[in-house]
């Protein structure tokens, strides 16, 4: 709830530690640049005993614009120590703009080992994957 307020402050509470920068650089312009009007609760299961998945719709618009727009999205939580945590969140479906591109990685050094041809990880910390 704290997040369509824009309080990134308290909802950055519930990521988990190793996820945080990347949760505060993707939601930085929610309450300034989008404002979020609703976001709905569209499923969730347990996808193990210390994890679940979480389906959301979150609608939002921008300030100067009178079109609503609705993004789905897809999040990952897990129980650690008692306490659940956010750990992955991925836009499956409706507007894309919800969240900023993904951050450029510096390019690799010329002695630095290439890793173009390893498959890619899965469930990375707030990656933000293309909608399919």
């Amino acid at each position: 709830m704290a997040t369509r307020f824009g309080r990134m402050d308290i909802a950055v509470a519930n990521v988990a530690a190793d996820a945080q920068a990347e949760f505060s650089r993707r939601h930085r312009g929610w309450g300034r640049d989008m404002r979020i009007v609703d976001v709905e609760l569209l499923g969730m299961q347990l996808a193990r005993q210390d994890e679940a998945e979480v389906e959301l719709s979150v609608s939002w618009h921008r300030p100067d614009e009178t079109t609503l727009r609705t993004t789905t999205v897809a999040q990952r939580w897990r129980n650690q120590k008692g306490d659940w945590k956010l750990m992955t969140e991925t836009p499956t479906s409706g507007s894309s703009e919800l969240f900023p591109p993904p951050k450029a990685d510096a390019p690799p050094k010329a002695d630095a080992p290439s890793n173009a041809d390893a498959p890619p990880q899965a469930d990375a910390p707030l990656k933000a994957d293309a909608p399919s």
